[in-house]
């Protein structure tokens, strides 16, 4: 269905109200039983009066026990028959009692062997000119072979009312096995930042979603450093979902991906990464991010701190040029994890932590690249 016939076919109805059945497909006089049905299942049914996006795709089915040879719908603002707005007028009773009053609003019909999904789906708000903010209308009818319409019309099943609004934009997450996962809503969050060894092989996926205001994602697009965001203009693509296998050896390069959905809302996601240096000039670091006291456990199931860091030091003592006043990193005693710039130095490390006593170990973890 072209841009044209569907403008044509949103005629305001409070011009309709004694337009009587003048249309080239007057609605038959005699009810079928049963009659054919399609219902409404995107976006699905929710109590009250949903907001929607200002362009929504709307998805039906054939429900009835006549199979629908064709299809066709209508969208409009909120009116009752003298014209004027009316966001609690009942549409679905008045529909179906007066059905003459909305002949000039439905769309062509489209046959069920019609290319794609047309006969099942539709935009709405890509080139209707329905108001933001306002109750609005979508009601599908259908027909089956032997020309018999739906005449029955319910809230629930083929007509849906709904208001237009705007949203911040899908929701991307971005996820790498080295870097962990990432949220990002809109345009204007920080971007996230990470500090990484050269050489390190980044794998980097991406998903978004819509659902939650009933839109769809259309496309995305990414780059590495890009100069300028505004002046961006790198396509949006379906299938576009991650990138290349890239590495860095030095610098701060920043990645940028963003999201899009059917009403060109947009959600940015933006990664930097800073590579530092890796001499690993030293041997072996003990991180000891182990917490215990000196009081022994009665069932001797956790060594006392003594004798923990006794034992580790001895151990990691046999490490040629491994100096405990050096080579020790006491998470306690630091308050923190050491940090990418530190771990660079070693070779070799030893990581001793308890699960359950609020290491550092999981704010440290993902900067540490996989084997």
């Amino acid at each position: 269905m072209n841009a044209l016939s569907k403008r044509m076919s949103l005629v305001p109805i409070f011009l309709l109200a004694a337009a009587g059945c003048g249309g080239e497909d007057p609605v038959l006089p005699d009810r079928p039983d049963p009659e054919p049905t399609a219902t409404i299942t995107s976006p699905p049914w929710t109590s009250g009066i949903p907001r929607y996006l200002p362009v929504v795709r709307f998805g039906w089915t054939d429900s009835g026990e006549r199979p629908a040879r064709a299809a066709r719908w209508f969208a409009a603002e909120a009116r009752d028959t003298s014209g004027a707005y009316d966001p609690l007028f009942d549409i679905a009773a008045d529909l179906t009692a007066n059905p003459q009053r909305y002949d000039t609003l439905w769309s062509p019909w489209i046959d069920a062997d019609a290319p794609g999904d047309s006969a099942f789906s539709t935009l709405i708000g890509d080139d209707e000119n329905l108001p933001l903010q306002r109750v609005c209308w979508f009601a599908v009818q259908a027909r089956d072979g032997k020309g018999n319409v739906t005449l029955t019309f319910d809230a629930r099943t083929n007509i849906r009312s709904f208001t237009r609004g705007t949203s911040p934009g899908p929701v991307l997450y971005i996820a790498e096995p080295v870097l962990a996962a990432f949220q990002f809503l809109g345009t204007s969050l920080n971007p996230e930042t990470r500090r990484l060894p050269p050489g390190i092989p980044l794998r980097l996926r991406w998903l978004a979603d819509a659902g939650r205001y009933w839109s769809e994602i259309v496309g995305y697009r990414f780059g590495w450093d890009i100069p300028d965001l505004v002046c961006w203009d790198a396509p949006f693509e379906p299938d576009l979902l991650e990138a290349p296998e890239t590495a860095f050896s030095a610098g701060v390069h920043t990645l940028v991906v963003e999201a899009i959905d059917l009403s060109g809302a947009i959600t940015r996601g933006r990664i930097v990464l800073e590579i530092v240096p890796w001499p690993m000039d030293r041997d072996l670091l003990w991180i000891d991010d182990w917490y215990a006291t000196e009081a022994a456990v009665p069932d001797w199931s956790a060594p006392r701190e003594s004798d923990h860091d006794a034992f580790w030091t001895g151990l990691c003592s046999r490490a040629p040029g491994f100096d405990p006043g050096r080579d020790v990193f006491d998470t306690s005693a630091r308050g923190r994890a050491p940090t990418v710039e530190e771990l660079g130095r070693y070779r070799h490390l030893v990581w001793t932590y308890a699960p359950s006593s609020g290491n550092q170990w999981s704010s440290a973890v993902r900067f540490i690249p996989e084997s």
